[in-house]
């Protein structure tokens, strides 16, 4: 009993330790009314995501193996790598569908305040990103707000960004990713589902 608690516990440390980031997964916003609460929620859902998401298939895929590949350099150095770039993708398709969401569905114009909430964001991270990642993130976000068409962007496959970066990043052979595509793609998106119909539901009141 006592080396199952053991092996339980390692298996936990080694999840958490490399989640994006993991304090904002600790306490979800209930209820989205501000541009502040709006940010926190973005945040910690992207996060929720792009954390259950990579960790859960490589979990899968690696299976009785998963926590001992936490000690293989090469492995972790791919891992945080994959971490960091569907976090980034996951905040953007998200900022996005909100604020193409509000804009049609609440008339609700946001799109003038997203580029400050984003860098709020960027600055908030726990991942240590130096200036020029940040930058290159943020201006990467503030191209594709200018670009997309904001009274349809939420409709038309608006997490496709995050759900290929998934795809691409997850540091497992390409020979078996090709098999399970589908699969990964989908199970996002599904994720993104079911944290679209939260934001419905809890950002009845907003306001700005």
């Amino acid at each position: 009993m006592k080396a199952k608690l053991n092996l339980f516990l390692s298996d936990f440390l080694d999840y958490i330790r490399f989640l994006v980031p993991f304090k904002t997964a600790l306490f979800k916003i209930r209820t989205v009314s501000s541009i502040a609460e709006l940010s926190k929620f973005i945040q910690q859902q992207s996060a929720f995501i792009s954390q259950a998401t990579l960790f859960g298939y490589l979990k899968t895929r690696i299976g009785s193996r998963y926590v001992s590949h936490f000690n293989d350099q090469q492995f972790l150095t791919s891992v945080n790598i994959a971490k960091v770039e569907i976090y980034l993708a996951s905040l953007e398709d998200f900022a996005l569908y909100v604020t193409s969401f509000m804009s049609v569905e609440k008339s609700i114009y946001i799109k003038g305040q997203m580029e400050r909430l984003f860098q709020d964001i960027l600055n908030d991270l726990d991942l240590k990103l130096d200036e020029g990642k940040k930058r290159k993130a943020l201006d990467h976000f503030i191209e594709r707000l200018n670009s997309i068409d904001i009274n349809s962007y939420y409709l038309h496959e608006p997490f496709k960004t995050s759900s290929e970066t998934l795809y691409r990043f997850a540091p497992i052979a390409d020979e078996l990713k090709v098999q399970d595509r589908d699969i990964i793609i989908n199970s996002m998106i599904l994720k993104w589902k079911n944290t679209t119909d939260d934001f419905k539901r809890n950002s009845k009141k907003f306001s700005i």
